[in-house]
């Protein structure tokens, strides 16, 4: 069973600064290495005020990896990660915490095996990834004193699932069409927590996207009406489609209102050539529609863009 783990990775990262105007003494070597705090009996007070000034800042990153592959076909990759920042400027303590988990990955190799792909595509892949993020972010109490209770330390917390993509097809035909076909998800969560009062914003995302590539050449050219034109020409043809909803939902202890909800939708195709070495060009067309339904009002942009290279 070990021998379907990969490595095991782990990194930790312990950043630490500090800015103090004057102290009285040059501090010890433990502090100079990093190894400690720096003793705050130290420090002279600014002129004109008994505030101390403590401006330091640590940040402490660990990150911890693998993967997982029971056939040959099959491979995950899965990940934690955690970020702690704790500053500290004239007498306000701040700290946030930042945790990934779980951060996972899934590809499937080796579906054109299969009857339903045997017939019409040399290489057929599916993929899938979820992401969770969590962030929290709040000023700290002073040294020595305690939380109410049941209150946590953090005023706010951000929560984000991202599923980019859900799935996703990506399939190469015989015929040489390479394509993808995904559908993307996400959802993010922000919370506050004051002294009267708490709200919840609520933003979730989906979309489906399309890409495709075709590519063809005729190094001996093309039979045209009975006769053969010569001539060396390469082109490429790729279009990609997007479409994606998003809304975002505040509310509160009484209320509950829709801040956005968007429809979008792009299409944008692309002719790459070469008719000779010194002969290239390209043809851009792009299409795209933004509907929004909360103010109902949709607007369209339709751009085209040719561009030719000859070279003397």
């Amino acid at each position: 069973l070990t021998h379907m783990f990969g490595d095991i990775r782990y990194t930790y990262t312990d950043r630490r600064s500090s800015r103090f105007s004057r102290v009285r003494d040059r501090p010890g070597y433990l502090y100079q290495f990093g190894l400690s705090s720096l003793d705050l009996g130290l420090i002279v007070p600014r002129s004109g005020a008994n505030l101390i000034e403590d401006n330091s800042t640590n940040t402490y990153d660990s990150r911890l990896d693998t993967s997982f592959q029971p056939a040959s076909a099959l491979f995950m990759s899965v990940a934690y990660q955690r970020s702690i920042n704790r500053r500290s400027q004239n007498g306000s303590r701040n700290k946030t915490d930042n945790v990934t988990f779980p951060d996972v990955s899934l590809s499937l190799d080796g579906l054109e095996n299969l009857a339903l792909f045997r017939r019409w595509t040399k290489t057929t892949s599916l993929s899938s990834s979820y992401r969770k993020q969590v962030n929290r972010a709040g000023r700290l109490t002073a040294p020595g004193t305690e939380l109410e209770p049941g209150r946590p330390w953090y005023d706010t917390e951000a929560t984000d699932v991202d599923f980019s993509p859900l799935v996703s097809l990506t399939a190469t035909t015989r015929s040489g069409l390479s394509a993808t076909l995904a559908h993307n998800r996400s959802k993010g969560i922000d919370e506050s927590i004051t002294d009267f009062s708490s709200s919840r914003t609520e933003a979730t995302s989906s979309g489906y996207r399309l890409t495709g590539r075709y590519g063809f050449s005729a190094p001996n050219g093309f039979s045209f009406f009975g006769k053969r034109i010569r001539f060396r020409s390469d082109l490429t043809l790729n279009l990609d489609i997007d479409r994606t909803e998003q809304k975002s939902v505040e509310s509160n202890a009484t209320t509950t209102t829709t801040r956005s909800h968007r429809k979008t939708l792009s299409v944008k195709p692309r002719a790459t050539y070469n008719f000779s070495r010194k002969v290239q060009g390209s043809l851009d067309i792009s299409y795209g529609k933004s509907k929004d339904l909360q103010l109902d009002r949709t607007e369209t942009v339709v751009s085209v863009a040719l561009e030719a290279l000859i070279k003397f």
